[in-house]
């Protein structure tokens, strides 16, 4: 240890507005890139600032325990996605259903696409066997490393260089073809190399397999899932509820957390077309919750309260609840969650007959809509036809097929919406929507 220097410290503040901007434009852009790579290598001077960076990532008690193996040779590229490969077609048969074909779908490395290979290890015994900061969390060494990783990510953004995080191995198969020690932790293989096109939104979620979470559901206040502030807002129906063998007198209440409550896009509604709003639209004032499943639009408002603590209610804990299956260690759960937020969804709501055959017609919405397909049974996606006759953003999209000459019997129609940001409207054995139906039956005569 040497003196402490107070000469070492000093003046901070924040970041100019261009400065500050910069950064956080980086952290929403970044993207885990698989397809997009350009063939051109990375210039020297540009990866030396990138392990820069991630060379002054944090560490727990400053252990630096990163190393960085670079490859640039097609011919060990190729071996490592030899091992990938095998990895995910193992990956593959742990899902099932068209939750199985969507994955072998998706594109999930650029191995020998990217011109630049960055192995990323962890070497535990860096600092000794006791470590400051690591004493009672063997696992700070590997979180240090991974600072270092999203260190190095966020400068790429910069750099306009693309960095793709592939996690899909067997540990020894990439030890064995890099010749890593067995004592050394490898953490990540990144693709690296220059891209011209990033996706709008994470490419999961642009693809359809998982949304990201609002924040307000991931942020707990002084313990966990405590003290979270919501606000209530209370209408002035009730009705008779029965809690334990208990009746009593509830009203139709909803709350949401603070943020969405504050968000500029609600309406309280007191009047509709240039008139008093009517009392089976809510008079003398209702809730409009843009974005929100319909449950949320409070009629006949009669108070609003800030809560800091969660509130219950029938229509809150018990009904008007979705229930999603999810997959936990190989058993399928259902879990309930309390009615929010509209989800890309699309439906078929009816079948006519026209000149040409038959029509199928139906509504979009949820997000901006760019376009709704369909298929008939085991066909092909089709293209609807989308009525651009009402554009406003919070709007249902109608749609309509025509489907000429359909052959008797009982058909499968099957609809899909995709948003204006390349979301594509889970399938139906998402976790997302748990058998959630965009599918009709049809009869044909």
């Amino acid at each position: 240890m040497r003196p402490f220097d107070e000469d070492a410290l000093s003046a901070a503040s924040g970041f100019s507005l261009a400065e500050r901007e910069a950064v956080y434009h980086a952290i929403m852009t970044r993207r885990d890139v698989r397809s997009e790579f350009l063939p051109d290598p990375l210039p020297d001077d540009v990866v030396q600032r990138l392990l820069t960076a991630a060379h002054h990532a944090p560490s727990v008690g400053f252990m630096q325990p990163w190393n960085f193996i670079l490859v640039k040779s097609a011919t060990v590229r190729a071996r490592v996605r030899d091992a990938f490969a095998r990895a995910n077609e193992e990956a593959a048969l742990m899902f099932e259903g068209e939750r199985r074909q969507a994955y072998r779908s998706l594109k999930l490395e650029g191995i020998v696409e990217a011109p630049l290979g960055i192995c990323v290890t962890c070497d535990p015994t860096r600092s000794g066997s006791v470590v400051l900061g690591r004493t009672h969390n063997p696992r700070m060494d590997s979180y240090s490393t991974v600072c270092a990783i999203q260190n190095l990510w966020l400068a790429a953004r910069a750099e306009g260089v693309g960095i793709g995080w592939v996690s899909i191995f067997h540990e020894g198969e990439l030890k064995s073809i890099l010749g890593i020690p067995q004592h050394i932790e490898v953490v990540a293989w990144l693709c690296a190399g220059f891209v011209d096109r990033l996706y709008d939104e994470p490419e999961l979620s642009v693809k359809g397999w998982r949304q990201r979470l609002p924040l307000e559901e991931l942020v707990f206040h002084d313990g966990w899932g405590l003290n979270t502030p919501e606000v209530v807002f209370f209408g002035t129906d009730k009705g008779e509820v029965t809690i334990r063998d208990i009746k009593m007198q509830q009203n139709f209440a909803r709350s949401m957390s603070l943020a969405d409550a504050m968000n500029p896009d609600n309406l309280l509604c007191y009047e509709m077309n240039g008139a008093t709003l009517p009392a089976p639209n809510g008079f003398p004032l209702r809730l409009i919750t843009l974005g929100w499943y319909g449950i949320a639009n409070v009629k006949w408002l009669k108070g609003i309260e800030v809560r800091d603590t969660r509130f219950m209610s029938l229509l809150m804990g018990r009904d008007y609840v979705t229930i999603r299956e999810e997959e936990h260690k190989g058993e399928t759960v259902r879990a309930e969650t309390s009615v929010g937020r509209a989800l890309l969804k699309s439906a078929p709501a009816k079948v006519t007959r026209n000149d040409s055959g038959h029509r199928v017609v139906g509504a979009a919405w949820g997000a901006p809509i760019d376009r709704v397909e369909l298929k008939i049974d085991q066909g092909p996606w089709m293209p609807a036809v989308i009525d651009h006759s009402e554009e406003a953003e919070y709007a249902w999209k109608i749609w309509s097929l025509d489907w000429p000459n359909p052959s008797p019997g009982e058909h499968t129609v099957t609809s899909r919406a995709i948003s204006t940001a390349g979301q594509i409207q889970p399938a139906m054995d998402d976790p997302l929507i748990a058998k959630s139906t965009h599918t009709g039956k049809a009869m044909a005569r």
